[in-house]
């Protein structure tokens, strides 16, 4: 009996440590179970942490870039978070690289940026420089314009003491042209009496050559002959005038001959230098306006262009004489733009009174175009010569000075 308490005994303490270990086995099965749990929740915390600062970085980065294309360009406009295109950003920059002349290690917008500051200040200090300059010349303008506005007040005043002084010279002038005028008139009156005497004179010559008849023919005869040879030496020795003024410009010049001295508009002149021993013509003029004792003259004709008319040069016309009167006969025909009348007015401005025939007071026979009339108004076949008339013969007999109508044109304007 007692043997089997004792192996009762020893198989609850078997069990006890069974029970034992079994219990300690679901305690650390437990422990294990428990532990496990508390990593995954604390795993689970971690991935929610780390979900939530990648998120808010996500969400930073995309604000940042919204910021940074907002602020560099190169979005769509209508987007407020489109991002920069960055194919338009480069052509860009290449373009402002290339506009801006930058050198090539110069490829980021932050050193075109840094080159494009240098290149502005650089041109800011030039602009400076030039505007430095711009008001230099402004002030230099300024105190020129100030000159120029004394210089010209300085002009004005001397303009008005000439215009002074040329007013009472034109007053002095008038009043002496008064006087000259006047002493004119006198003058005029002492030729009205010498012609006068002059023509009873000439009847007493008339009278007396008359007188002598054949006698006075042979000598006249011989004179003529002579001066047929020597006609060249008749142009007058004295001037007939001279320039007082000339304007090159204008192709004019004043002369100290005028109305008192039998001068017409139309009269024409050869001009010869006023130094002495001078005889080369020089160039002609033409009277283009009278007054009392000067004339206004279109000079033409001139020969030398590096000679040109000057003041002192003076005037020949051996057609013109201003004292004496003198006598002409006509001889041919005178058509055109003057006709015999018109002609013998032209004449009698110049001094010399036209004659229905020769006679011992004529000085000139001009000569006009071929007849075709006869001397009783019949239309003739063969034009008559002027050469041919017998008053030229008869000129030709007496030693009168015979001149063509063309050379006549060349010392009065018709």
């Amino acid at each position: 009996m007692k043997r089997s308490q004792r192996g009762a005994v020893r198989v609850s303490i078997v069990w006890m440590v069974v029970t034992l270990v079994l219990f300690f086995v679901a305690l650390f099965i437990a422990y294990t179970g428990f532990d496990a749990k508390a990593k995954a929740v604390t795993q689970a915390a971690a991935d929610k942490t780390a979900r939530e600062e990648s998120e808010k970085t996500t969400s930073d980065t995309k604000k940042s870039m919204a910021e940074l294309s907002s602020l560099v360009g190169w979005t769509d406009g209508a987007e407020s978070s489109a991002a920069t295109n960055l194919a338009a950003m480069k052509a860009d920059i290449e373009d402002l690289r290339s506009a801006l002349n930058a050198p090539a290690d110069v490829k980021d917008l932050k050193g075109l940026l840094a080159f494009a500051k240098t290149e502005y200040q650089s041109r800011g200090k030039e602009v400076a420089g030039k505007d430095d300059e711009l008001n230099d010349a402004r002030r230099k303008a300024s105190q020129a314009e100030s000159g120029l506005r004394d210089a010209l007040r300085e002009k004005d005043t001397q303009i008005e003491n000439l215009r002074r002084q040329l007013n009472d010279q034109t007053e002095a002038a008038a009043q002496k042209q008064q006087e000259d005028a006047k002493i004119a008139d006198s003058l005029r009156a002492q030729a009205s009496q010498l012609d006068t005497e002059l023509r009873d004179a000439r009847l007493k010559y008339e009278e007396a050559i008359r007188a002598h008849g054949d006698e006075i023919k042979t000598f006249e005869t011989r004179l003529a002959v002579q001066g047929q040879k020597l006609r060249f030496l008749k142009e007058p020795q004295a001037a007939d005038g001279a320039f007082l003024a000339v304007s090159k410009d204008l192709g004019l010049g004043w002369i100290d001959i005028g109305a008192n001295q039998r001068l017409a508009r139309g009269m024409r002149f050869s001009i010869v230098s006023g130094k002495v021993g001078a005889t080369t013509q020089k160039a002609m003029c033409e009277v283009t306006s009278v007054e009392q004792t000067r004339a206004e003259v279109r000079i033409f004709d001139v020969r030398d262009g590096f000679d040109p008319v000057v003041p002192g040069d003076v005037i020949y016309n051996p057609m013109y004489d201003p004292k004496t009167e003198r006598h002409a006969v006509l001889a041919g025909r005178f058509s055109g733009k003057y006709n015999e009348k018109e002609l013998q007015d032209l004449l009698g401005l110049m001094g010399i009174k036209v004659q229905p025939a020769l006679d011992l007071n004529t000085d000139y026979l001009i000569v006009g175009g071929e007849l075709y009339v006869d001397a009783d108004g019949n239309t003739v076949e063969t034009p008559i010569q002027p050469n041919e008339l017998a008053v030229y013969k008869e000129a030709e007999s007496k030693g009168v000075v015979i001149m063509a109508l063309k050379d006549l044109r060349s010392y009065f304007a018709f």
